[in-house]
């Protein structure tokens, strides 16, 4: 069975007044940190990234230098349930 790793990072940050997924954590943004971890796994085959319009240049930059693969990068809806159908 072909699993998919949908990642939601597509939120305004606005509570926290930056994109938490851009931040930076011992070097590294969390949203690399959070692919790293579904790369891992021995069942997920794709990774699926519902980014903000405003990120979604920035997110495949750091993919791309990351030398990541098997990873799509996706623009999210208006709301968190319009993200989630749009990953699925």
């Amino acid at each position: 069975m072909k699993v998919s790793a949908i990642i939601l990072a597509a939120g305004s940050g606005s509570r926290m007044g930056t994109d938490k997924m851009l931040c930076t954590l011992f070097g590294k943004s969390v949203v690399i940190h959070t692919i790293e971890k579904f790369l891992h796994s021995e069942r997920v085959e794709e990774i699926i990234v519902v980014a903000s319009e405003n990120n979604i240049n920035i997110i495949k930059e750091e993919i791309k230098n990351y030398s990541i693969t098997n990873c799509k990068v996706i623009t999210g809806g208006k709301t968190r349930g319009e993200s989630s159908y749009k990953g699925i």
